[in-house]
């Protein structure tokens, strides 16, 4: 519902917030896509910044909520841009994503499981596009005073044991 002028405005509100959000936490923006942002960080514990960060920054009544999704691995650069079945997983976990929330492959979620400052929780499979049995995880900021329970750290092992069973073994 938005006219040209409006719509150019929020997306260059976007691009300057994003931009900034990514830099104070020490990573690159490698190119913006409308109203999305492809970005490299330093460290997982960056990344998840980032994702938090970004929603909580950008959040108002006037604008759409953000959903991002992040994944972690090897990436070749090439020209500025980056090319790898990680781009291609993130792209799948944003789309994933519920307005407001950071969803994470595996790899970056064991990366942040066991770190105080970070809930991070396995939600249930599902098929995307170029990924039958995709495992997203979702990250919260665990809130200020809360305690680690070392129960949750043993639900999720569980939880992994279990959503890494073979389909035919069932659940």
């Amino acid at each position: 519902g938005m006219g040209g002028r409006e719509l150019g405005a929020m997306v260059e509100d976007f691009e300057s917030i994003a931009t900034e959000v990514i830099a104070r936490h020490h990573g690159r923006v490698v190119k913006t896509v409308g109203d999305g942002v492809l970005f490299t960080a330093a460290s997982p514990v960056d990344a998840v910044e980032i994702g938090l960060a970004l929603p909580e920054v950008w959040d108002t009544e006037e604008r759409p909520p953000l959903r991002v999704g992040a994944a972690y691995g090897a990436v070749l650069t090439r020209l500025g841009d980056v090319y790898s079945p990680v781009v291609n997983l993130a792209s799948r976990l944003t789309s994933l994503a519920r307005p407001g929330t950071v969803l994470v492959d595996r790899e970056l979620a064991q990366r942040l499981r066991g770190l105080a400052d970070y809930r991070v929780r396995p939600l249930r499979r599902t098929s995307v596009r170029g990924y039958d049995h995709l495992q997203p995880w979702l990250v919260r900021r665990r809130p200020p005073g809360e305690e680690d329970n070392p129960f949750e750290g043993m639900l999720d092992e569980l939880a992994d044991d279990v959503l890494d069973r073979p389909e035919d073994e069932g659940a």
